[in-house]
């Protein structure tokens, strides 16, 4: 274990994909300890500083200004086939898993993290017993997981859970953001969620279409009923299609038959005789039963006709209700909007004010310093007397010049608009 300063300290580049910072009473009391009893536990970096386990303590140094750190370096390296890279994402998932409880997490988060770590273990085709995490610090490891159920025990949960959380990966962009950062009615329970991931993902875009942010105050029976409801109109039409197309190919195949015979008809000329050709009234009879053959389909045509514009009627009324019910989820979707574009906005402010912070604290332990070795040497200058020494005087003299290259180059931030501040250059 050492002490590296706060302002070294990186954080990894991945971790607000997968972890919240935390908030409210839970923060407070987080710092508050950190106050009292400092950071027992040793944040775990990369030996480029970038924390894997951590994050959390960090801030709250940050916060109450600590200038270092415990921390133990671990040096990642590609081995066994996964990546120093995936070793370090391992880590990271799996701490802040354990130290938090799977349960904490944003499910969403949670979701993500369970599918990346069945990523590097490789779940699905299993991987052979390995005893090295990766890192060169630790010796004794147990077995890399190999089936879900193992990843589960890992991680203390069980195995269905681990599944339902998994399952979330499956969802469409637009419900994972509902998920994850859905509030009120604009998100979904973790029973909807899972039964959403279950459709296709074409069925899922068609459901968000229909219901959009809203979705989540609607029952999974009403979602189903809606999915039934349009699966059976879908039906409908296409029997009817079908039907009609094929009373159509009837019909003509019957008008077909129908001028066949009447052109026959036509060009039998009985005699003026007592006997007519035997196939005249054959022929008369067939040509009857095909015109009130034709007439039934005709008739069955009509009637389809009528179902059709019933259907479509009934078709068109059941998209107007959906029509409204998008116009009443256009306020909704922008709310949702725009507390994402506020989530946004804190993220860039809590950037800038750590920026702000560690520029300010540089500044004033800078300030702090100038003043003190002032002081310091001016007493010993003093009480030296007239006494001469030449290493003084060259001494003396290059720390005149390193603070005026300083105040140059304090000149260049104060141009720029960082501070306003008044000096003077040193003569020397």
């Amino acid at each position: 274990m050492q002490m590296i300063k706060v302002e070294l300290l990186k954080i990894h580049p991945r971790n607000k994909e997968f972890f919240d910072d935390m908030e409210g009473d839970k923060w407070k009391d987080f710092v508050k300890s950190i106050k009292t009893s400092g950071i027992i536990q040793p944040l775990i970096v990369t030996d480029n500083y970038t924390v894997i386990s951590g994050h959390q303590r960090l801030k709250a140094a940050i916060e109450l200004g600590l200038a270092e750190v415990p921390c133990e370096v671990h040096e990642y390296v590609d081995r066994d086939g996964i990546s120093a890279e995936d070793w370090k994402l391992k880590d990271l998932l799996e701490s802040n898993l354990m130290q938090r409880g799977v349960g904490n997490i944003n499910p969403m988060k949670s979701a993500r993290c369970i599918g990346e770590l069945k990523r590097i273990y490789d779940i699905k085709r299993g991987r052979p017993n390995n005893n090295n995490n990766g890192t060169k610090k630790q010796d004794t490891v147990s077995a890399l997981p190999k089936t879900e159920k193992e990843l589960a025990d890992n991680l203390r949960i069980s195995e269905r859970h681990l599944r339902r959380l998994d399952q979330l990966n499956n969802l469409i962009p637009p419900f994972q953001k509902l998920i994850e950062f859905g509030s009120g009615k604009n998100t979904l329970s973790l029973q909807l969620a899972e039964f959403l991931a279950s459709r296709s993902k074409e069925e899922q875009e068609e459901l968000y279409k229909t219901f959009g942010n809203a979705i989540g105050k609607y029952k999974k029976n009403e979602i189903e009923q809606y999915q039934k409801d349009m699966e059976d109109m879908r039906k409908k039409m296409s029997d009817m299609e079908n039907l009609t197309k094929s009373l159509t190919q009837q019909k003509q195949e019957l008008e077909k038959q129908k001028s066949e015979l009447e052109e026959k008809l036509k060009n039998i000329k009985p005699e003026v005789i007592e006997k007519e050709p035997d196939d005249y009234q054959e022929l008369k009879d067939t040509l009857k039963t095909i015109k009130e053959q034709s007439k039934h389909v005709e008739e069955r045509l009509r009637e389809l006709e009528n179902e059709r514009q019933n259907l479509e009627r009934e078709k068109q009324e059941y998209i107007k209700t959906l029509e409204d019910l998008k116009a009443k989820n256009k306020k909704l979707e922008k709310e949702n909007q725009e507390y994402l574009n506020k989530l946004t906005d804190y993220d860039h402010v809590y950037a800038e004010q750590r920026i702000n912070y560690n520029l300010t604290k540089q500044i004033s332990d800078f300030i702090g310093s100038i003043k003190e070795y002032t002081e310091k040497i001016d007493v010993l200058l003093n009480s030296k007397g007239d006494l001469q020494d030449k290493n003084v005087e060259i001494l003396v003299q290059r720390l005149t010049d390193t603070l005026n290259e300083a105040l140059q180059k304090i000149d260049k931030w104060n141009t720029k608009g960082v501070m306003d501040v008044e000096y003077r250059i040193i003569n020397s």
